[in-house]
């Protein structure tokens, strides 16, 4: 990423249109600056803003929030950071889109190599290694190869502006939160896994799940604790209920995962069916682990655990977030 530029961009992938089709041929010259047209808008939190343009280019302005994170950090290790945390915020957006979208846009996780630096006034290209990501923005510039030029073809849907409103409301409820990061970070697994299913990488995509489930489960398990230690009244002055030494133990590795939902089940913070349904993903998952060859049922348990960590998510996070799985219409 390019630090002189203000915005942070990257292409919807595949490729689909934003709003509407052009008007005439999408490959015709006169129409190019269509491509470029921006289509919609919004203000996000703590001045972040987001842009979309018709040819599918969304742009990002992180200015306000992305800030290199403080401390003994080298320039390099500060940079990673800061373009970690800003990717898993637009990975989250992508989230929030295929929620919009009812699972009817691809799952595809970027990459800080999926990056381009541009203005955030014109989304005008600033910078950037991704020779596909330049290839597109030429697109706009009426570079035409012949009417089968790749770079002016798009799914011949295109994603409404409803949609887009609908993703960014719900994104907004996400950076809302206490923990913006954590929840950013639970969401960011969550989408990673849906987007291992959607390419038949059945063992990643449960893998993922699992440990979305896991981070969630022990989010609650906290949440309960803390919730005692502030009401449970006990005998003594010097006397604690949840003290520094019971905490202790129950975020240690003592407490595993099939613990963690037993006593979250027994508090009633996970109704039965969900409480099924984090053993059953735990079972997949060990059995994954102990023989490394996916099961007959690869597929259903992937998505068994999808489910069930998407229904975690609601519960732990306050915001919906339903990840529907579906099979993909390609594979090569």
């Amino acid at each position: 990423m390019n630090g002189s530029a203000d915005a942070i961009a990257h292409y919807l992938w595949p490729l689909c249109w934003i709003g509407n089709v052009p008007d005439g041929e999408p490959f015709d010259p006169m129409k190019a600056a269509d491509l470029g047209e921006m289509v919609f808008e919004a203000d996000l939190v703590d001045g972040m803003r987001l842009r979309a343009f018709r040819d599918g280019m969304l742009a990002f302005d992180f200015a306000p929030w992305g800030n290199r994170p403080p401390g003994r950090l080298s320039e390099a290790k500060a940079e990673v950071e800061y373009q970690t945390r800003c990717v898993r915020l637009m990975n989250v957006h992508l989230a929030c889109l295929y929620v919009a979208l009812s699972g009817g846009l691809q799952a595809t996780v970027l990459t800080p190599n999926r990056l381009i630096s541009v203005a955030f006034s014109d989304g005008r290209f600033m910078g950037g290694s991704d020779m596909l990501s330049l290839e597109l923005f030429l697109a706009r510039k009426a570079v035409v190869l012949g009417h089968e030029d790749w770079r002016r073809r798009r799914n011949p849907q295109p994603i409404w502006i409803e949609a887009m409103q609908e993703s960014v409301d719900r994104l907004k409820q996400l950076l809302n939160r206490d923990r913006q990061d954590v929840a950013l970070l639970r969401a960011d697994m969550l989408y990673r896994s849906v987007s291992a299913f959607q390419n038949f990488d059945y063992a990643a995509a449960l893998v993922n799940a699992w440990t979305t489930i896991e981070a969630l489960l022990g989010d609650e398990l906290d949440a309960y604790l803390t919730e005692l230690d502030e009401s449970r009244e006990v005998e003594g002055d010097d006397e604690t209920f949840i003290n520094s030494k019971r905490f202790k133990f129950y975020r240690g590795s003592d407490v595993t995962s099939k613990l963690t939902a037993e006593v979250l089940s027994l508090a009633d913070r996970l109704d039965f069916s969900l409480y099924r349904s984090v053993l059953k993903s735990a079972k997949a998952r060990n059995n994954w682990l102990h023989n490394q060859q996916p099961s007959e049922n690869a597929a259903e348990d992937a998505r068994d655990a999808i489910f069930t960590a998407t229904k975690l998510f609601g519960l732990s996070e306050g915001v919906e977030l339903p990840m529907h799985v579906s099979t993909p219409l390609h594979r090569v």
